[in-house]
């Protein structure tokens, strides 16, 4: 009876460290899913953000200029990595840096200008667009960030479909009732 008891153990002794294994894989890639999908509700919600200041920003009658300014500057906790220089020298800017720069970025006249105060990866080649109404009332403006896909889950499931963009883009629209008009007649 305790040879039966003996052998029956020593063939059990790897199935505690394969089973823990493959729960840990699990447990991991449940954990990565959860912290992708929380940064993508972090962009869509600070997007969402951004499409209300600038709908509010063309219904006081703001150019496109500052409005792309203005959504780069509410999605920029989630626009990437900084490409802007120490005042130092050594790296790059820091947050206390990055924060006092955005009055000088905002009072920037062109493109190359604000890039120079401050610079993100999604600010880029146009991934952080703006599109709004120009002197319509309500003003509508609509803001999309093109974040890079960091996994798609359709290859677990076999339903991923290859396209020629590697980003996902996060879009809001917001639109605002102009009254400017009313006061400056």
């Amino acid at each position: 009876m305790l040879g039966t008891s003996l052998t029956a153990r020593r063939h059990k002794r790897g199935q505690t460290m394969v089973e823990s294994t493959l729960a840990l894989i699990v447990i991991l890639l449940v954990f990565l899913a959860l912290f992708n999908l929380s940064d993508l509700i972090r962009a869509k919600l600070l997007v969402e953000n951004a499409a209300v200041k600038c709908a509010r920003a063309r219904a006081v009658g703001y150019n496109d200029f500052m409005l792309r300014k203005i959504a780069r500057l509410a999605t920029m906790p989630v626009a990437g990595e900084c490409f802007t220089a120490s005042d130092s020298g050594s790296g790059t800017a820091s947050y206390a840096e990055r924060r006092y720069r955005i009055g000088d970025y905002l009072m920037s006249d062109y493109e190359a200008q604000a890039n120079a105060i401050l610079d993100f990866d999604y600010w880029r080649n146009g991934y952080t667009a703006v599109d709004a109404t120009a002197g319509q009332s309500p003003a509508t403006a609509t803001v999309i960030q093109r974040r890079p896909r960091l996994f798609d889950f359709g290859v677990l499931t076999g339903t991923a479909k290859p396209t020629g963009d590697d980003r996902t883009a996060i879009s809001a629209t917001a639109t605002v009732e102009a009254h400017y008009p009313d006061y400056l007649q």
